[in-house]
């Protein structure tokens, strides 16, 4: 069950590097219910299953700070959204 917060480690970089900070609130419901429910298929203590939620939002929120300071360090959000690429095509 410890895949689970490394995989939304790497899923709050992706989110990081291309969506604004309101994406983290839909990203953790779901990630929630995505461990939740991992956690009773697989029989796991309620402890064990709080534990892993638990790491796994804050593995999301450490990613998407992660993706965050990288696109941050490496330019604009807003170069690849299509109104910028409209206005350097011109």
């Amino acid at each position: 069950m410890l895949f689970l917060p490394l995989t939304l480690v790497l899923i709050g970089i992706a989110l990081g590097l291309r969506f604004r900070l309101l994406i983290l609130a839909p990203a953790t419901a779901i990630g929630v219910i995505i461990t939740l429910s991992a956690g009773m298929a697989c029989g796991a203590h309620p402890w064990s299953i709080l534990l892993v939620t638990t790491l796994g939002i804050v593995g999301l929120q450490f990613g998407y700070c992660v993706g965050s300071i990288f696109t941050s360090a490496h330019g604009s959000k807003d170069a690849t959204t299509p109104a910028a690429v409209r206005r350097h095509a011109h």
